[in-house]
Order: C-alpha cells, then sequence, then structure tokens
C-alpha cells in the first residue's frame, strides 16, 4: 500500500520482500520508519518529508523472537528486551549486564542491514549506517575465551546527577596476551561510545599497570568535549576504567591458571617402596 502527495510518498509494504523491492527501487532515497531499537540504541521514527518513507513498523522480521542455543543466538534488531530475556544465552550475557546496548556494543556480534534492495551484514563493533539503511537482525557469538566486565557509577554535577556505565571485552589468548579488546561507556542511557585508542593500546599486549593506567585515561578522553557533562563524567571515568582494567587483570589472570595443566602428582613412599620391589 502507497500514499503520496507532493515531496511525499509513504508505503507500507506486508512482507520483508516488498520492503527490499521498494529500498532496491528508491535506493538512496528511501527513509525507514520502524521505530527504537533499544539494543542499538538507534532511532527510526522521525523521516524527512521529501523522502520516501517505508513504514516497516508492521513488519515481525525487524522484531524477530531470539532463536539459537547457549554458544549462538539470532534476535530482530528491534525486538523489544522483555521478549529476549527468557532466553538462556540472553539472559546470562546481554541482559545481565547494565546495560544491553553497551554489552552488545562490545560483544562478539554481526548486525544484518537492509542496504539497496538486499542485505548485507557487519560486525557489530563497525557499524555505521547511511542514512537510507536501517538494521535487521543481529547475531551474537558466545566465546569461552571471552571476558567481559562493567562498572556503573552515578555522577553528581552540582544538582544534576549523571549514570555513567562503562564496559569492556576482552579475548586472551593462550599466552595472556589480549587478541582483542573492545571499550565502550555510556551517559544516561544514551548510544554507546568506543573508547577506540585505549583498544588499539591494549590489543596484542598483556594487561599491566602501566598499560592499564594510559588505557584509562584514553578512555575518559573518548567522553566528546561538546558534552556538557564532560567534566564530571571525565574525572569519573578515569577512576573507573582503573576499577575495570583491574579486575579484568585478576579475571584475565585467573584464566590463564586454569589452563595450565595440574603438575604431575608426587609418589608417596608406600608407592616408592612397592616400586622398588
Amino acid at each position: 500500500m502507497a500514499f503520496s502527495q507532493r515531496q511525499l510518498s509513504l508505503f507500507t509494504p506486508r512482507t520483508l520482500r516488498d520492503a527490499l523491492g521498494l529500498s532496491f527501487t528508491y535506493r538512496e532515497q528511501v527513509r525507514w520508519l520502524i521505530g527504537t531499537s533499544s539494543l542499538l540504541a538507534s532511532t527510526y521514527t522521525h523521516v524527512p518529508r521529501e523522502a520516501h518513507i517505508v513504514d516497516a513498523r508492521g513488519l515481525d522480521d525487524f522484531r524477530a523472537c531470539a532463536i539459537g542455543d547457549e554458544q549462538h543466538v539470532r534476535f530482530g534488531a528491534f525486538a523489544t528486551e522483555d521478549s529476549l530475556r527468557g532466553h538462556p544465552m540472553l539472559g546470562q550475557t546481554v541482559f545481565a549486564a547494565a546495560s544491553a546496548a553497551l554489552y552488545l556494543a562490545v560483544s562478539e556480534a554481526d548486525v544484518e542491514i537492509v542496504s539497496l534492495g538486499r542485505t548485507r551484514t557487519t560486525p557489530i563493533d563497525a557499524l555505521v549506517l547511511a542514512p537510507h539503511e536501517a538494521p535487521l537482525a543481529i547475531d551474537l557469538r558466545r566465546l569461552e575465551d571471552d571476558i567481559y566486565v562493567q562498572r556503573r557509577r552515578t555522577i553528581r554535577d552540582g544538582s544534576a546527577s549523571h549514570d555513567l556505565i562503562l564496559g569492556a571485552n576482552f579475548r586472551v589468548g593462550q599466552d595472556g596476551v589480549l587478541a582483542r579488546v573492545r571499550v565502550a561507556l555510556s551517559i544516561d542511557g544514551g548510544k554507546p561510545v568506543r573508547a577506540r585508542l585505549a583498544e588499539h593500546h591494549l590489543e596484542g599486549e598483556r594487561l599491566s599497570s602501566d598499560r592499564t593506567a594510559t588505557a584509562a585515561r584514553l578512555c575518559a578522553e573518548a567522553i566528546s568535549p561538546q558534552d556538557a557533562r564532560t567534566a564530571a563524567a571525565a574525572r569519573s571515568a578515569l577512576t573507573l576504567s582503573l576499577a575495570l582494567f583491574r579486575e579484568a587483570r585478576d579475571r584475565c589472570d585467573k584464566m590463564i591458571r586454569s589452563r595450565r595443566p595440574d603438575p604431575p602428582r608426587r609418589a608417596t613412599s608406600s608407592r616408592r617402596k612397592r616400586n622398588r620391589r
């Protein structure tokens, strides 16, 4: 079904295939009307009047329930958190975190995107969407070598208070070197901001006091200077990052120790006597 007037075209596709067809036909002029994705901290509720608007709010594909096991699960990018909490893996990972969007931002996950009449997949930590694109689904994987650590603090800034959450995912190699590091922070439930310089500083290295001190400073610098909450948030982010990296270091050390084989048990005196006979 389509509704048109001067400089406005509104389409309400009945199937995902119809929506893909509209995306192919109108290309970069398409804008999506879907709703709010709390999982990606993205909103598709306002569109320009001069665009070709695809109203996908009635398509279940964007809000699909979780399908998968305790290692790999797929769900709609606009699925409600209440509809996903019952899944065992998501309950132990995404919804055990202080922020679902922050957990996903640093996780091992891919996002399927509707773009120019087809779908493409990109890692969630590299997700950048053009105005004519829309996220369709999320594929999340759970790996045994990954460690997720988070810290949360309420910031007092005069009469106002703000909620700061810092989350990080570390993949620990067999030798203790960090094979993958993702760090992000969020203020007042806003879109997660990646601390990419801190990630680069830690990746390929072992967690040490010197490295984590520099990484904590880089986390604080990831907060935009245009943000009115910057000064208070940056001060808290510095100390919060130090505490987070300290916990991550302890957990990495524990994981490395658990991988080491048990030393051979020494023979008792009675066993030695029997062996001599």
